[in-house]
């Protein structure tokens, strides 16, 4: 019992150390988080005299991948929705000016949580020297904005 209080007493001790050094930053929140875990790990393997045991099993890095799984598939799925509602409204645009394209290829990049950008629009002709070619990517460019390139392949 004795050495259960010396070990709370000292883990409590480290613990308040531990904060002191902690800077004024910007990751306060994730170091002292870091702490607290410490100091709850400490007092469970105390209390349970050594035994306690984290898991670092395949099932639990399992689980991590799963998310990063479902990650993915709602990312690539936002790309698909997001280039497919693109390419259908610059169809729409280039039917009402005549004008018929064999595809709309939309590049579509998600860099962080809070934003999406569209980099470039390609159409595919036939002939891509054509004048339906140069006029369709005249149409779009005005459509997209000058920010985005457009280009037309065959």
């Amino acid at each position: 019992m004795k050495e259960m209080i010396v070990s709370v007493c000292l883990v409590s001790v480290a613990t308040a150390i531990f904060k002191m050094l902690v800077p004024e930053n910007s990751f306060k929140k994730q170091i002292s988080f870091l702490i607290a875990c410490f100091f709850a790990i400490s007092l469970m393997s105390i209390f349970t005299k050594g035994k306690f045991e984290v898991d670092f099993s395949s099932e639990a890095f399992n689980q991590q991948n799963d998310f990063l799984d479902i990650s993915k598939r709602v990312n690539d799925k936002a790309y698909r929705e997001l280039g497919e509602k693109l390419a259908d409204k610059i169809k729409i645009l280039l039917d009402e000016e005549g004008i018929k394209t064999k595809q709309i290829l939309i590049n579509v990049n998600i860099p962080n949580l809070y934003s999406i950008s569209i980099s470039e629009v390609r159409l595919v002709f036939d002939n891509p020297q054509s004048q339906d070619a140069q006029k369709a990517k005249e149409v779009v460019q005005n459509f997209v904005g000058e920010d985005i390139k457009v280009s037309v392949i065959g």
